[in-house]
């Protein structure tokens, strides 16, 4: 007969395999992650090339790069642990997504009410949602970094670090970009919703429009036009931006509702993580699974780990 193993193996085997899960589950995050931006990389060119100085947004690479070597040098040394949290880099963040959310929401909309002495409540909601993608992001890049910790390359300081660098364009440039250029759309999205729901009894029915030029994505082109009360269901789950740099709108009108099918679009089509209303939400980056959606790959990875929620806290103190 096996000999029966020891408390101590016990623990050593249910550690081995929730590593193993988590390593699957970091592998799988990463994957959906890669794919879900990888989306991006023709409309870089092609949908936004025209307007893409007023549209894109400037980072200061070398700073950003700072920041991670910093992050890298304190892991590697060991003065952080595994899960532990920058507040460095969720702040700087933040601070990118909140400007590129007032861009689009309107700075003077984003401050504080003088009669009321208080911010909106909905400017609060998405500024929280913000907050929160910035602490899930620096989550997954620092599993990222683990990783290369983990690899051949975490032997020694020098190929650490060269590999960590290979990080920086990835999650402060590309990624950001997009993050940032979507935070602006969601604020005019999420400012034209309370003006539609101010103006609804006069004109009940939302209108998506789409830019109508040979830059138009396929799959919005399949809504343009479509007309739906703005109590709908369709808004709840098609509300742009739907993708991406999504140059799609929606308009006010009193024109009937579209009679038949209502238009639906595959999840290769509008991905998942898409799917939603900022404005009834105040979820710039979708956080559930509402709506036939899912969470984006930052939130879905922080949230299988339980020490994200602590280490999440302790950076607000």
């Amino acid at each position: 007969k096996k000999k029966a193993l020891t408390g101590g193996n016990q623990r050593s085997e249910v550690r081995g395999k929730h590593d193993k899960n988590a390593a699957w589950q970091l592998r799988k995050a990463l994957e959906r992650l890669q794919t879900l931006y990888d989306g991006l990389a023709c409309d870089c060119h092609t949908h936004l090339k025209a307007e893409s100085s007023k549209f894109e947004a400037q980072f200061d690479i070398a700073a950003w790069l700072k920041v991670m070597e910093q992050i890298a040098r304190d892991r590697y040394e060991g003065k952080v642990q595994r899960g532990q949290l920058s507040n460095a880099y969720i702040r700087k963040t933040y601070e990118e997504l909140n400007g590129g959310l007032a861009s689009g929401f309107g700075t003077e909309n984003m401050r504080v009410n003088k009669e009321m002495g208080t911010i909106a409540p909905e400017v609060l909601q998405m500024q929280r949602n913000l907050f929160k993608f910035s602490g899930a992001k620096n989550f997954v890049m620092a599993e990222d970094i683990n990783r290369i910790l983990a690899s051949e390359k975490g032997k020694n300081w020098q190929s650490f670090w060269q590999e960590v660098q290979k990080l920086n364009p990835k999650y402060n440039k590309n990624y950001l970009q997009a993050e940032w250029q979507t935070a602006k759309q969601a604020g005019y999205h999420a400012a034209a919703w309370q003006e539609f729901e101010r103006s609804k009894d006069l004109y009940p029915n939302l209108k998506y429009k789409t830019q109508g030029d040979n830059r138009v994505r396929d799959e919005h082109r399949l809504l343009e036009g479509y007309i739906a009360p703005i109590d709908s269901d369709f808004w709840k789950t098609y509300y742009p931006p739907n993708g991406w740099r999504c140059r799609c709108y929606v308009v006010q009108t009193a024109e009937p509702a579209t009679e038949g099918n209502t238009p639906t679009l595959t999840d290769k089509q509008l991905p998942k993580e898409f799917r939603g209303n900022v404005g009834i939400t105040g979820q710039v980056f979708k956080e559930d699974s509402s709506q036939g959606g899912k969470p984006h790959p930052y939130f879905a990875l922080s949230k299988q780990s339980p020490d994200f929620k602590k280490a999440f806290e302790l950076s607000k103190l």
